[in-house]
């Protein structure tokens, strides 16, 4: 478990260190003070997957959960349609049958689909994301006191650079 204050410091540090944005797939990077949006290319092996699908992009968020106190990794994934009577290439999202295969998951991953929103007021418009489940971060990340200090950047290794390292 990381506390919000520590996460919110080790995610800066991560995006200045990682340098996820100097990743070939990323196609861009913006930091706020307790959330990280990535946008990356679709990986060749994932769009080996896909059919004949026009696939976009992946949108990836890295979010603090106040209940696990715990990083959470939300993905959502894009694709093109082409709406004939309009002549226009609609951006919708995508949900393919079987996620963890689609995008080459790991057995011990845990994905699901759920609402995320910071918008109290319209929860029905909230977007749907799928986010690997944070119930076994700790004992994943390892979560002892001398590892405290780089808690975020190990989770980082596991929950993401390990994932983009595979998709390549």
């Amino acid at each position: 478990m990381i506390q919000y204050d520590e996460y919110c410091k080790q995610l800066q540090k991560c995006y200045q260190e990682l340098r996820i944005y100097d990743d070939p797939l990323c196609q861009g990077c913006n930091i706020l003070p307790d959330e990280l949006v990535i946008q990356l290319r679709i990986p060749k092996m994932v769009e080996s997957l896909c059919d004949s699908r026009s696939l976009s992009n992946i949108e990836v968020r890295i979010k603090y959960s106040q209940i696990y106190q715990e990083p959470i990794l939300l993905l959502r994934l894009w694709e093109f349609e082409y709406d004939d009577e309009n002549d226009v290439q609609i951006l919708k999202q995508y949900f393919p049958k079987n996620i963890k295969d689609f995008l080459s998951l790991e057995s011990w991953v845990q994905i699901e689909l759920d609402i995320f929103s910071n918008d109290n007021k319209f929860p029905l418009r909230s977007p749907v994301w799928y986010y690997i489940h944070p119930c076994d971060t700790s004992a994943i990340v390892g979560d002892n006191e001398e590892a405290h200090n780089d808690y975020l950047s190990r989770w980082f290794s596991v929950f993401l650079l390990n994932w983009l390292e595979i998709v390549r």
